[in-house]
């Protein structure tokens, strides 16, 4: 029987964050991974001298953890950036796009009406009902209370699908923005903490805000963990079962070979590790087969620049937009190869749609093709004023497509307190820990800062 001191997972970006940790140490490990190479749903391809990704598209630099184990794998030279400030955004409302102004200048962005505006404004007199702690209550009915229906349903709503592909309504405040619950149980009013903040904060002032990638795409950086870690500690293209769970010794059995651990760390979807747990942990196991997690299907396409007017290639000079229009099934559009300087192609606008999400899960009912018709034609209506012509579905040219079935987990209503029980009943079997992004945030840099927290403790 071959004997480890821990077994991990998964390969996605918190299984190899946790064995980055642990690579530290002098500990033997194995990392066990169905598919083929390192990187989970993080799918980077290039496009003549551009990059299009098929899973995460960028990240901030606003997280230690993520910034930290970028220089440790030495990938900082491979960092690529555009400010915040130079690279528009956009929310299509009202058949049209509205540039989304950054900061104070969101108000009067024309997403808003003029009493919208006001009742934002007067937030801190407003004297919003405080909603006990300890209650769940969703992301809309928290901005409605707090700024009004307009914020809630014209903004957030819309920025939120950029984020979770969710539903504001079944989302939960308390899981998904506790900073701003905290806010409120502090002071009461937002506008008011983030005043008292902002005045903090000019003393030290943070660095602009960036969007960042890697050069190769952020494939790439999954690679490069991979590599630094080496191969000798990764079986991929392989099936796992637990065969036993006791505290401190545990059974795996990987492509029909029993392997012995002291540590076990399930890296994957919580849907997947309900599978591994089904049979010794049944409760936990059920547990996590109730998170749900919405559909989403990615479309990497491109479009001839002279379809549009002279006006319009500035505007495009942007990130994207997001859909405020509830019938379509478009959510957004990520301008890919504008995003970036170094991506920028000289006749052609690389881009990549995501469709579906918690409030469009009939996706699942639809053949490619469908989806890549519909979304041909929602953004003809999207780009009508900027096009020389109405787009027509042969003006797209069709590059790559992804449907991924289970994309982004929803933390709905009691999902904190559905993962602290979780993890008090982990603690009945030390040595076995889950980790994903349906724990404790569901952007890259929350996973990364889990899985090493979880590793270190």
């Amino acid at each position: 029987m071959n004997k480890l001191d821990t077994i991990i997972i998964g390969a996605g970006i918190s299984g190899l964050s946790y064995a980055w940790q642990l690579n530290k140490t002098q500990q033997d490990f194995l990392i066990v991974e169905k598919q083929e190479s390192a990187g989970g749903n993080w799918h980077s391809f290039a496009y003549k001298n551009s990059i299009y990704e098929l899973g995460p598209n960028s990240f901030v630099n606003r997280y230690p953890q993520f910034e930290n184990l970028i220089d440790d794998i030495g990938f900082r030279d491979q960092v690529i950036i555009k400010a915040f400030k130079d690279s528009n955004r956009y929310i299509y409302l009202d058949e049209k796009l509205i540039e989304v102004k950054p900061g104070p200048g969101l108000l009067f962005s024309g997403l808003l009406s003029f009493k919208g505006i006001l009742r934002a404004l007067s937030e801190p007199l407003q004297g919003a009902r405080l909603v006990s702690k300890d209650s769940e209550e969703s992301v809309h009915s928290f901005f409605a209370r707090h700024f009004g229906d307009e914020i809630a349903e014209r903004i957030v709503a819309n920025a939120l699908q950029g984020v979770w592909a969710g539903d504001t309504k079944q989302l939960s405040i308390k899981a998904c923005m506790p900073k701003l619950k905290e806010m409120e149980e502090k002071h009461g009013s937002i506008l008011k903490a983030l005043f008292m903040k902002s005045s903090k904060s000019k003393d030290s002032p943070k660095e602009p805000l960036l969007t960042c990638s890697f050069q190769k795409g952020l494939r790439s950086f999954c690679s490069g963990i991979q590599e630094k870690i080496g191969d000798k500690h990764f079986r991929f293209g392989a099936q796992s079962k637990i065969c036993k769970l006791e505290a401190d010794n545990f059974e795996i059995e990987i492509n029909q070979e029993i392997f012995q651990c002291k540590n076990l760390v399930i890296a994957t979807k919580a849907g997947e590790a309900a599978q591994l747990l089904e049979n010794q942990q049944p409760n936990i196991s059920t547990k996590l087969s109730s998170i749900y997690y919405a559909p989403v299907c990615l479309i990497a396409f491109s479009l001839k620049k002279d379809l549009f007017k002279k006006s319009a290639h500035k505007k495009m000079q942007a990130f994207g937009f997001i859909s405020g229009k509830a019938e379509d099934l478009t959510l957004g559009t990520i301008f890919s190869s504008q995003v970036f300087d170094e991506r920028e192609l000289e006749d052609e606008y690389l881009m990549t749609s995501f469709l579906g999400g918690a409030l469009n899960s009939q996706i699942t009912e639809y053949d490619i093709n469908k989806l890549i018709e519909k979304m041909c034609q929602e953004l003809g209506e999207v780009f009508r004023d900027w096009t020389q012509t109405k787009l027509e579905v042969d003006d797209f040219q069709i590059i790559q497509s992804k449907f991924i079935p289970k994309a982004i987990p929803q933390y709905q209503a009691n999902h904190n307190d559905l993962t602290s029980s979780i993890q008090e009943e982990l603690k009945e079997l030390p040595g076995l820990n889950l980790i994903g992004n349906y724990f404790a945030g569901v952007s890259m840099a929350d996973s990364i800062k889990f899985a090493q927290k979880t590793m270190l403790d």
